[in-house]
């Protein structure tokens, strides 16, 4: 075997090894990020009306599913992004 060949197989070899490491953590961060991401969804009181409001119950599984309460709560932690300028304007 060469060595140029030896080099091709080698950084072949290296590549495939990168490309399994990222779909390693990427699966890995999607199984944690399920997982926790529901346990700490908002939840409604026994209490609430809005169990006894479909509208309101949808919009409600809607919320705790898309988890809007990230960013659209008035105690939300925004990313330093959040305070510059946006070139849209409203």
């Amino acid at each position: 075997m060469s060595v140029t060949a030896t080099r091709k197989n080698l950084v072949k070899k290296s590549l495939a090894g990168l490309a399994a490491i990222g779909v390693v953590a990427y699966g890995s961060t999607i199984a944690y990020l399920t997982h926790f991401d529901h346990q700490g969804a908002p939840r409604l009181p026994t209490s609430s009306a809005t169990w006894h409001d479909p509208k309101a119950l949808a919009a409600f599984n809607a919320f705790r599913e898309t988890r809007c309460d990230y960013c659209h709560t008035k105690t939300a932690d925004l990313p330093s992004t959040s305070s510059c300028p946006s070139p849209i304007r409203s």
